[in-house]
């Protein structure tokens, strides 16, 4: 690959990497290509099947046992395609509610953040699979994010064991 700032050629390493991009800090993607420029040091991070990834991140946020951070509230909402004001319309809130609910100030209330994973969730199977796990989402309480690592496996990204 060649350095977009300088034209130079890059070198080539396969690290772990910390996906803060996404908006969530607790996301690790293993063994990612990274290129650097021993010229000009810019680096260049290749990661493969984002929108994939992103559902599979989704995925496991919805399906935690713990109540949804600000963050993973926000994270969930872009991963449907909702703008605050369309997801508070879709959720029968005020959009100073959403903005309360992504920024800490206030708990989204479990109904809300129940439905919230269900809507994630929904495109995986029928409904009716989710009734004997809909009780456990949301059920712990906490205060801090768990890391969560994900790997790519036959270039599919999955949440490694």
């Amino acid at each position: 690959m060649m350095c977009s700032e300088c034209s130079k050629k890059m070198k080539k390493k396969l690290a772990d990497y910390r996906y803060a991009e996404c908006g969530l800090k607790n996301i690790i993607l293993k063994k990612i290509e990274i290129y650097t420029c021993s010229h000009c040091d810019e680096e260049e991070i290749v990661i493969p099947n984002l929108e994939q990834l992103h559902t599979v991140i989704a995925k496991v946020v919805a399906s935690q046992k713990s109540r949804l951070l600000p963050t993973e509230v926000r994270f969930l909402r872009s991963h449907l395609g909702w703008s605050g004001v369309e997801f508070a319309k879709n959720f029968a809130v005020t959009p100073e509610s959403v903005s309360r609910w992504e920024n800490g100030k206030e708990q989204m209330s479990l109904t809300s953040e129940r439905f919230l994973r269900t809507l994630i969730l929904s495109e995986y199977g029928p409904f009716r699979n989710y009734t004997k796990n809909l009780s456990s989402y949301g059920s712990e309480k906490t205060k801090k994010s768990h890391k969560r690592i994900f790997v790519t496996k036959n270039k599919e990204w999955q949440e490694a064991a």
